[in-house]
């Protein structure tokens, strides 16, 4: 009896490119990279067996994947979803542990626990694991908790921060630079026992006990070049208590030299209290660090972090010195701040959100080659409008508010066919890019919390 002829396979361009990326793809899970690569060899004319020993697979496995291929395209190279045992609990139990979750606070407990939740919904029956496996499936994790601030971006962010660097690197002629700031509850210890010296063989010991001798609040100032530091004891952290420090180093600073005050953007420094203070005294000039940078751009953020992450542990492993430190420090900061006027370059501009989103995009290599710059700036731009109109009061607090607008953005991106490449961390990333962004659009979001620092 004759073998079975394989099915024949015709493959256009418009399939046959996003398949070629896919096996090529470095980053693609291997299975998916198999499968494309058999229906490739087999449009070419490779028969089965031939197919089987390229890849090291079975010739069963050829024409499964050649079969699926026929009958759903691209999209049958996917694995099918398999049957299991019937789900236990419903969609009832699911909303309990999400109402618990989101809803309640524990009795004595900081934080929710699966244990805690399950002794909680003890009528229902459910174990600890089970609802780890939920609350998994759900995104969802009652332990963690990440600090937010509601603030408005600093739109000087980038100048402040160079002004303040180029003043500890360069000091002005005929000038001091001094940087002030108060420190406040000081706890004041000493040691129950004395310590121990070192001895050979021995490393020194310091006794764990000690005695609390209440707190002190003092304010300082630094002379950023010499390294002196005048301290001062303080009862209260307010404009008074500022201006009063302030006389005292109109005093005591040589008369002939003009005094750069680096300060933060504390109520006591910006009062009007002590602009008028300091207007009346043109020998003080003050340097105010930046309020608060946008960390939307997850792509430019991370790329920044390994930065300064890299700057530090060669600093700490005394590969450079603190000059050299600073020095960089003022270049990266220039660097960021040429980076953000690059939306400019593209027709229309782009906005720092719809930068945002072409970074996410162009992370992809493929698209980059097979979709150009400005195909990726116009997904960037339809991301920004299409999350802008859906983002809702929900997001922060509702699964299935979350859910549709993920599935929203990948059916925007599906329809510019993005990722060429079918990776799935390329829609991963502009995913994540979504939710900074969403976070702070929800109109659930407030106002600003608090005096900047």
């Amino acid at each position: 009896m004759a073998a079975p002829v394989a099915s024949t396979l015709l493959l256009d361009d418009e399939i046959r490119k996003p398949l070629t990326a896919l096996a090529r793809s470095q980053k693609a899970p291997h299975r998916l990279v198999v499968r494309a690569r058999i229906v490739l060899a087999a449009a070419d004319g490779v028969s089965n067996a031939v197919i089987a020993r390229m890849l090291s697979i079975s010739e069963d496995t050829v024409r499964t994947w050649r079969g699926r291929f026929i009958e759903r395209g691209i999209a049958g190279l996917a694995d099918r979803r398999r049957p299991g045992r019937p789900p236990r609990y419903g969609p009832e139990v699911h909303l309990r542990i999400v109402a618990t979750v989101t809803g309640e606070r524990p009795e004595a407990d900081s934080a929710w626990t699966h244990r805690l939740i399950a002794d909680h919904l003890a009528d229902v029956g459910i174990s600890a694991s089970q609802i780890g496996r939920i609350l998994a499936d759900l995104d969802l994790k009652p332990h963690r908790v990440r600090g937010w601030l509601t603030r408005p971006d600093d739109a000087g962010f980038f100048s402040k921060a160079t002004a303040v660097c180029d003043l500890y690197l360069h000091k002005p002629a005929g000038s001091i630079v001094v940087c002030v700031d108060e420190k406040t509850a000081i706890g004041a210890r000493s040691r129950k026992h004395p310590g121990r010296r070192a001895a050979p063989g021995r490393v020194a010991r310091r006794e764990f006990e000690y005695i609390r001798h209440g707190t002190v609040s003092v304010i300082a100032a630094l002379d950023v070049h010499s390294g002196q530091v005048i301290t001062e004891a303080i009862s209260h952290n307010n404009s008074a208590t500022f201006i009063s420090f302030l006389t005292m180093l109109d005093e005591h600073l040589d008369p002939g030299l003009t005094i750069h005050l680096v300060l933060d953007n504390g109520s006591s420094h910006t009062s009007k209290a002590t602009r008028k203070w300091l207007a009346a005294r043109p020998r003080f000039r003050t340097c105010y660090t930046p309020k608060h940078a946008s960390r939307h751009n997850v792509v430019r953020q991370q790329s920044f972090s390994d930065r300064l992450l890299s700057l530090m542990t060669r600093y700490t492993n005394q590969h450079l010195t603190a000059a050299q430190v600073i020095a960089e420090l003022v270049a990266m900061a220039r660097e960021v701040s040429v980076d953000a006027e690059r939306g400019r370059k593209f027709s229309p501009p782009l906005s720092g959100d719809e930068l945002a989103f072409y970074d996410a995009v162009a992370q992809n290599e493929s698209a980059v080659t097979e979709m150009g710059t400005g195909m990726l700036a116009d997904i960037a731009r339809d991301l920004v409008k299409s999350l802008r109109r859906d983002v809702t009061t929900d997001w922060v607090s509702r699964d299935d508010v979350r859910a549709k607008l993920r599935s929203t953005i990948k059916r925007l991106l599906a329809k510019h066919g993005y990722p060429p490449d079918a990776e799935p961390t390329a829609t991963e990333l502009v995913l994540r890019q979504m939710e900074t962004f969403a976070e702070e659009w929800s109109p659930e979001v407030g106002s600003d919390a608090g005096q900047a620092r």
